[in-house]
């Protein structure tokens, strides 16, 4: 039997008509709360909402999970590296 967890309080219920009830009748008037690891990033000016675990990194996440393979992974002995706004301007460019 699937278990429908509310997202304000945990509380587990046994079908999601259950949940929704739940969530109208004691939850209502607040918003919905934001996932756990859920971030907001502009790419060629596209807004993507990803959900990432905290050991993501910006390469992986751009590349690997967004296919966007014109990325380049550079190594920077572990400091943060400036990201360009653009992947054609910058460090990344291949002009």
């Amino acid at each position: 039997m699937p278990s429908y967890p509310c997202p304000y309080c945990a509380a587990p219920f046994g079908s999601f008509e259950a949940l929704k009830a739940h969530v109208v009748a004691e939850h209502g008037a607040e918003p919905l709360p934001k996932p756990h690891g859920l971030i907001a990033l502009i790419v060629n000016g596209e807004r993507h909402e990803q959900t990432v675990e905290p050991n993501t990194t910006l390469y992986t996440l751009i590349h690997d999970r967004m296919g966007l393979t014109g990325s380049r992974c550079s190594a920077t002995g572990g400091r943060a590296a400036p990201v360009p706004s653009s992947w054609t301007e910058g460090p990344c460019s291949r002009a």
